[in-house]
């Protein structure tokens, strides 16, 4: 598999396989519980970074609020935690 004609999502799906010796079953099921997240993190605009800026936070807020908006839209379509 040429890494370099991997879309994003993929290629670390790969890299996981490659790094655990998973099956292709398995790299697809971590694609799929991954990509919500990994499409959260491209919709996001953050602020410019100023090093040393305590505004910097912002920036953190962002992130980790975009991140718990996907897992609880996750957790309230599914029936539990392993419902890839």
């Amino acid at each position: 598999m040429n890494d370099i004609q991997l879309r994003p999502i993929d290629y670390y799906a790969y890299k996981w396989q490659k790094r655990t010796g998973a099956s292709d079953l398995a790299r697809e099921r971590y694609k799929r519980g991954v990509e919500p997240y990994y499409n959260a993190l491209k919709r996001i605009t953050l602020p410019p970074k100023i090093k040393g800026d305590p505004a910097n936070l912002e920036r953190m807020r962002i992130v980790v609020e975009a991140l718990r908006r996907t897992k609880r839209t996750l957790s309230k379509s599914s029936r539990g935690p392993a419902s890839f």
